[in-house]
């Protein structure tokens, strides 16, 4: 089995409004190359750490902690751009992803782990100002605390940054940016874990 592990870009959620149909996601997408079941574990808001709630901004270890559980052949962790509209740093950010990492070893150390960095905030609408802004700058520190504390503990991580096409909102990705994320992703995966 195949767990994507999110935010509401694994949920699907589309710049323009609404959500991507189910077959336009990365996960499905991904999942199809594979020719393995998946479960998408995606929730807008769902930071790593961090707590805003009264904008539906909180973290959700224990999910990720039961997903491990489930000892899963691969398990995706997408998290971390939420963190930073929940106050926190990027260094504060890249400490709670140790802990994930950490939950990995200690949990589920035989599933193959992928971390994909978040990608750095674009221009962003009014409503995504409102909860991100001044953020902007902090968003780019992300992917190279990404690099070191993946390398650390020797797990895979994929920079998204080059794939993406502008965000329309600054935010979520697009139709196209979920099909070159789910190739990318699967160019990296090993199914048989060997």
């Amino acid at each position: 089995m195949l767990i994507c592990f999110g935010d509401s870009n694994t949920w699907g959620a589309n710049p323009l409004g609404g959500r991507h149909a189910e077959s336009q996601r990365w996960s499905t997408l991904l999942a199809n190359q594979l020719n393995m079941p998946v479960k998408a574990e995606g929730q807008p808001g769902r930071t790593l750490l961090a707590s805003r709630p009264e904008f539906g901004v909180i973290p959700d270890r224990a999910r990720w902690q039961k997903a491990l559980r489930q000892h899963p052949a691969i398990i995706i962790l997408a998290l971390g751009i939420n963190d930073l509209a929940a106050g926190a740093s990027a260094e504060e950010a890249s400490g709670a992803l140790a802990l994930y990492l950490e939950d990995h070893q200690a949990l589920s150390p035989q599933s193959q782990l992928l971390v994909i960095a978040p990608a750095p905030l674009g221009q962003l609408t009014a409503n995504w100002r409102a909860l991100f802004g001044g953020k902007e700058a902090e968003s780019h520190k992300l992917v190279s605390l990404w690099q070191r504390c993946c390398a650390a503990r020797g797990v895979a991580m994929l920079d998204i940054t080059p794939l993406l096409s502008p965000l329309a909102d600054g935010l979520h990705w697009s139709v196209d940016d979920h099909q070159r994320i789910a190739d990318a992703v699967g160019q990296l995966i090993n199914p048989h874990g060997v």
